[in-house]
Order: C-alpha cells, then structure tokens, then sequence
C-alpha cells in the first residue's frame, strides 16, 4: 500500500498539467487577495467582513482549482490510457484507488490550508500599512470559517476524483465540478424557492460552501457542521460510485 500511495504521489507532483494548475491555484488567490487588501474600502474595522473579503473569497478559486486537479487525478490516466499499466503493475484496484483517495484528499486539504495561510500572511501585513486588522481567531467564526474552507478544498478535491473515475475523461468532468456549482445549483435554487421556501438547503455544493461561511446561522440552511457532513456524504456518494465503476468496467 505504500509503494501505491508513493506512486500516487508522484504522478500527482510530476504531471506537468497539475503543476501548473497548483501554482495557479496558489498565485491566483495570493494575487486577489494582495489586491483586496490594497485597495478595497471597509466599513468600520469588522474582522469578520475583512477576513470574508481577504482571504475565504479569493481562496474559492483555489477550492475549484483543486477539485479540477482532483478529476485529473485519475482521469488523464483513462484519457492517456496509462490506467491500463496502473492495472497491470498493481492488479488489485482497490488498493490503487485507495492510494488515489488518500492521496488526492490529503492534497487537498494542504494545499487549502497553505493558500489561505500565504493570503492571511500576505494580507495582513498590507491591511497593516493602511490601518486595518484581521484576526483569525478574533471573532471566532473567522477560525471556523478558516478551517472549513480547509475542509471543503479536500472535500472539493475528493469531488472531481469521484467525477473522474465515473466520467473518465476530463473534458467531461471538468466542466461539471465547475459549472453544476455555480451555475446549474444556482438555477436549482431559485426554482425550488419557488416551490417551497427554504428547499434549496438540500443542494449539496451549496451547503458544502456553508463551510466557509463566517456567518454560521440561517434557518433556511444546515448549520456549519450539518452541511459539512450533507456534503461530504454526497461526496462519499461520488466516489462510492466512481469506485464501483472504475472495479467493473475495462480499463
């Protein structure tokens, strides 16, 4: 299991697309933040709205980007048809696509928590030169919201691995783990508001994106941890269903 998962690794940090894909998901974010920093306007001296626009608004891009990574995880295997000697050198799938589960969830969860920690730092330092404070951990909701986009970059990642191994091409998983969230949900929303207030809690992205809301109330939504666990066995769900795919289905 340990030569898998090194294997995995290796794959991961080699692949020329994935590499530029983690430095965008890293530059990109740094970037917008800096820019919010330096130039945006606030209100007052609100932690919670600072931190919101600083550092949990540009990180989305990284939590996207990360689950972009996670269907090439496994789909440009299929698409360059190297699954075939995955296979062959490791015959057991399941402990192939355990390696890859590990793999793409623990990458996940650290390239979420050091994006946000390069924003925070970056951040901080120039909201310091015009007179502003941000404080993780003051009020506390900027520390939960902060560990749950943590949270949702690996469960995010853990998505496009689960839509891969089901799709097996990234040209057609990619633009479902983009477009379903932000823009399919989005219209699932206002048409189930229409047939009963409060319907759209049980849209999976959506809720997953409570996450890394500072503000964890709303009676027509689950609370922060509530939602966490809606969408992550949704995402149990995908990768169940990849899984048993990826099992039966000819390489």
């Amino acid at each position: 299991m340990t030569d898998a998962i090194r294997s995995e690794w290796i794959k991961l940090r080699s692949a020329r697309s994935n590499l530029v894909l983690i430095a965008l998901a890293i530059a990109l974010p740094l970037i917008l933040s800096g820019l919010i920093a330096g130039l945006a306007g606030f209100d007052g001296s609100d932690s919670k709205e600072i931190f919101s626009n600083v550092v949990l608004g540009p990180n989305f891009l990284c939590v996207f980007l990360a689950g972009v990574i996670g269907v090439l995880g496994i789909g440009q295997e299929y698409r360059h048809n190297t699954i075939r000697v995955t296979f062959t050198s490791e015959p057991k799938r399941s402990r192939v696509l355990a390696a890859k589960v590990i793999v793409t969830t623990l990458f996940g969860l650290g390239i979420g928590l050091f994006s946000q920690l390069l924003d925070f730092g970056v951040a901080s330092v120039i909201l310091k030169i015009r007179d502003y404070s941000m404080s993780l951990t003051d009020p506390g909701s900027n520390l939960a919201a902060f560990s749950g986009q943590i949270a949702l970059c690996g469960l995010f990642t853990l998505a496009g691995f689960g839509l891969g191994a089901i799709v097996r091409q990234p040209a057609g998983a990619i633009p479902v783990i983009l477009v379903w969230p932000l823009i399919i949900e989005q219209i699932l929303a206002g048409l189930l508001n229409l047939i009963h207030e409060g319907a759209q809690k049980w849209l999976p992205f959506a809720e997953g994106f409570r996450l890394a809301n500072p503000d964890d109330t709303g009676l027509e939504a689950f609370g922060r941890v509530t939602a966490g666990l809606y969408f992550g066995a949704f995402v149990a769900l995908l990768v169940g269903a990849g899984w048993l795919l990826v099992e039966r289905r000819d390489a």
